[in-house]
């Protein structure tokens, strides 16, 4: 398609937009989304950072609304930051008034007297959030005729919403809008590069046919400027001078790359971030401009940061020190450079935190990785290697989500002053989060709530009980909104200080107290909070095994696991982005030649140690080592393990047993029809935890089988062996 007709498809105003920016054209994500949306097709946009995707969305679908203007929302953009809506507003409200629109941005910053008023006269384009739609569905009576003309549903970072709670509440929004106003809806996810865009465009869909993916690459050619430098302190003691400390040379090197640019340095912590900033002003000869950002910095402070680091000179700064707060599309203009402290598993993460440099025609992206632990050192290669291969891992989508649906059956009592059984499941049971939730276990779960008096019936439909009453609707109903967490972890906190994060599946499918290592150090679990997300924690006694051996952060991915097993067992080479000492410490920890130590890319390798213990050897990722380890803690065995491997340990009554029972446990995974038969075993094996406010509504057994959907990836982990066994 010529880039002339492309234009001549948009409405007039947004043409002559177009030619007062001096753009030359439009860029390829929009011109490959612009017939389908406009002809009304579901679909995820997937493009890099900066590609112009909230363009490639707005354009086609204000061109359709302006075609006729109606008194209702017809657009509904939808962001998991408010952040992010702020950002976006004043473009949204541009590119409506070219087509002769009108947009609103609604959230819980806004005043309710300007909501009123957009109640009154409704916007043609609402940019808003999941809870605030369910607000506005349970509290604004009104709610069809806001939304009787609503066409297009914009669904903006799907890749931060799918993989969590959100994304199943924000779906099961979706059906009860169309239920509201009688048709389907157009539904466009916009998405970073994933590694699963199949199931994403299922995802988005549910029972009907799948979206339609739209996908882009990055810049072919683009030049890369990344270089991963690593700090050891080995041989490190107290008459080391200060300033050859790794951590003084780590902090010499920050300031080199930070002085004079605009950069962003992520960090894994809160408190991480405030020790950085510290350190810069307090221990470096240059004093750096520099702001953090993170959760527990006000909202003020964080956009106060997002808007010095624009500005050039003395008024700006130069860099921000963050947690992933700053990985979304928060629009701060683009960077001289990006770095990374520690360690990073994620490829997706990576692409969109380096995809901020390097916009520029024949500007390369910059990157630069610091790293004083070899295992982080190990993981941040794999990620970067994946990263310029534009892989990204695939999202875990989950389809057995009971305390979502409890709470959506409660919401929609509300919602509707009482509603029939088989009408919510008729509502809801098609929503992909709830897919494979068989009737009779929805059944179950009305009966229960009923049983409990969450639920009561009144003139034969569903109505809010007491007990549901009392723990939810109290407060100005604040436990019923805004209890979903967008990012899948755990804060870890010794005392009042943060000192990492650990994923949600991890954290909610272990018992108290659990070891674990985090920050180079072992740490004993003491509580779990997970209403707040916060595991407070002591430093555990050397010589303890922690029974799962996390790196902090989000659960390592498959993708990057295979990687590390790639490089480990000399199937990639060691890449050129390496300084010496970083090249040395992986030299030091990866084979030559293939092969050699018995693991390969498509086999696993099971060996028996002097010690009598079993290893499995797969390189599978944190949650399908996971699995495996909870079917075989299900037999009986003791068994610890991490990303890379399960260790099942021998009992002295029973020599050799262990390593014939791991591969019958092997080969009857990688067999068909065996599946049914592990997921009981699984869900019998669980504990039933308080993971979701929610989880108080549901019996024993519908709390294990959603945490076993939340912490397990069975389906995975049989996928997995087929292809290897």
């Amino acid at each position: 398609m010529m880039a002339v007709q492309a234009l001549e498809k948009l409405n007039p105003g947004l043409q002559r937009w177009i030619k007062e920016q001096g753009w030359g054209g439009l860029r390829p994500i929009q011109e490959a989304a612009l017939d389908p949306i406009l002809s009304g097709e579901s679909c995820v946009i997937e493009a890099p950072t900066a590609g112009g995707k909230t363009e490639a969305v707005l354009f086609p679908a204000l061109t359709r609304a302006a075609l006729e203007p109606q008194d209702s929302v017809q657009v509904l953009y939808i962001a998991p930051l408010r952040a992010l809506l702020n950002n976006l507003e004043m473009r949204g409200e541009d590119y409506a008034r070219c087509c002769g629109l009108h947009a609103f941005k609604w959230h819980g910053d806004v005043s309710q007297d300007k909501k009123v008023e957009s109640l009154r006269a409704p916007p043609n384009l609402l940019l808003t959030t999941p809870e605030s739609i369910e607000a506005i569905l349970l509290r604004k009576p009104a709610w069809r005729k806001f939304f009787r003309a609503l066409d297009t549903v914009v669904i903006d970072e799907a890749h931060n919403f799918a993989g969590g709670d959100r994304g199943g509440h924000l779906l099961a929004l979706l059906a009860r809008l169309e239920a509201g106003i009688g048709r389907p809806l157009q539904r466009i996810a916009v998405s970073a590069t994933i590694g699963n865009p199949d199931a994403m465009c299922q995802w988005l869909s549910g029972v009907r046919q799948p979206a339609r993916r739209i996908q882009v690459s990055g810049k072919a050619g683009q030049r890369n400027d990344f270089l991963v430098h690593h700090f050891d302190d080995r041989g490190e003691t107290e008459e080391t001078p200060t300033t050859e400390r790794a951590y003084m040379r780590l902090l010499t090197t920050l300031t080199s790359e930070l002085k004079g640019k605009r950069s962003i340095t992520f960090v894994r912590s809160r408190s991480r971030a405030e020790d950085i900033a510290k350190a810069l002003q307090q221990f470096t000869h240059d004093r750096i401009r520099v702001r953090t950002h993170h959760s527990n910095v006000s909202k003020f402070f964080r956009e106060e940061a997002e808007n010095l680091i624009q500005q050039a000179g003395e008024q700006g700064i130069e860099a921000i020190i963050s947690t992933s707060t700053l990985e979304l599309g928060i629009d701060i203009g683009e960077l001289d450079r990006v770095i990374q402290m520690s360690g990073l598993s994620s490829p997706s993460a990576f692409l969109q935190r380096v995809g901020r440099t390097g916009r520029r025609p024949g500007k390369p992206r910059h990157f630069r990785g610091l790293t004083q632990d070899e295992d982080d050192l190990l993981l941040l290669t794999a990620t970067v290697s994946l990263g310029i291969e534009h892989r990204s891992e695939s999202l875990r989508l989950r389809q057995r989500a009971f305390h979502l649906l409890a709470h959506q059956i409660l919401c929609l009592s509300l919602q509707n002053h009482g509603i029939a059984a088989d009408e919510g499941w008729s509502l809801l049971g098609d929503t992909y989060a709830f897919s494979k939730i068989e009737k009779a276990e929805y059944d179950r779960l009305i009966r229960h709530m009923l049983a409990e008096d969450f639920l009561r019936e009144a003139d034969g439909v569903l109505v809010v009980g007491e007990a549901a009453e009392k723990r939810y609707l109290s407060g100005n109903w604040r436990k019923l909104f805004a209890v979903f967490s967008t990012a899948p972890l755990y804060d870890v906190m010794e005392g009042r200080t943060q000192v990492g994060t650990l994923d949600s599946s991890f954290v909610e499918g272990l018992e108290l107290p659990f070891y674990f290592t985090l920050a180079g150090k072992l740490w004993k679990a003491l509580s779990v909070d997970f209403d707040s997300h916060l595991v407070k924690a002591a430093r555990a006694s050397e010589g303890i095994v922690p029974k799962w051996q996390s790196f902090g952060g989000p659960d390592v991915p498959l993708e990057t696991a295979q990687r590390v097993g790639e490089l480990v067992n000399g199937f990639c080479p060691l890449p050129d982005y390496l300084d010496p000492a970083a090249l040395s410490v992986m030299a030091a920890q990866c084979r030559e030649s293939p092969g050699k130590g018995g693991w390969t890319p498509q086999s696993i390798q099971v060996r028996r140690t002097d010690s009598g213990k079993v290893v499995i050897v797969t390189y599978a990722g944190d949650t399908l080592n996971r699995t495996l380890a909870k079917l075989l803690e299900a037999k009986g065995r003791k068994v610890v393990g991490n990303y890379a491997e399960v260790v099942v340990s021998e009992k002295a009554s029973e020599a050799g047993e262990p390593e014939r029972q791991v591969w019958r446990v092997l080969e009857q995974l990688a067999t068909e029809g065996a599946k049914q038969v592990f997921a009981e075993a699984l869900q019998g094996a669980q504990k039933a935890w308080p993971f979701s406010p929610f989880q108080p509504m549901l019996p024993d057994d519908l709390t294990r089988a959603a945490l076993v959907d939340e912490t397990t990836d069975l389906s995975g982990l049989c996928e997995f062996l087929k292809v290897r066994l």
